[in-house]
């Protein structure tokens, strides 16, 4: 079992623009919104050679930072279910698009991602 199985894809997935024009030209009534990373085989080359990027909006260190902001008492299963619940986004873009975004520091919550993809010229719908 994948724990985003208790999440509504649909809300966490975003696409670029770019990526789902590209998709687009693939399958025309297609929607790269409810594609998994299990499914790039499929309508992509392959993860090093093909066009899109799946890529963690929330990033494993902006979930540690968040975690690590916590006291130690408040470090409970809830509490960091919690974060993940109101955090975890992924995307598809485009590997071009990927290039243009910071490799770590992309601040400390969704929301400077957000602003991060933004200034990189990144529209994610």
């Amino acid at each position: 079992m994948v724990f985003t199985e208790y999440f509504d894809w649909e809300k966490i997935c975003k696409v670029s623009e770019k990526a789902m024009e590209t998709y687009k030209r693939i399958d025309l009534d297609g929607d790269l919104h409810t594609k998994k990373w299990t499914d790039q085989p499929k309508f992509d080359k392959g993860r090093q050679y093909g066009v899109f990027h799946f890529e963690h909006v929330y990033t494993g260190d902006m979930f540690r930072k968040a975690v690590e902001s916590l006291s130690s008492s408040e470090r409970t299963i809830d509490n960091i279910a919690k974060i993940v619940r109101e955090n975890y986004c992924v995307a598809w873009i485009l590997k071009d698009e990927n290039k243009l975004l910071p490799q770590s520091d992309r601040g400390d919550t969704l929301k400077d991602a957000f602003d991060i993809y933004s200034k990189c010229n990144i529209k994610l719908i």
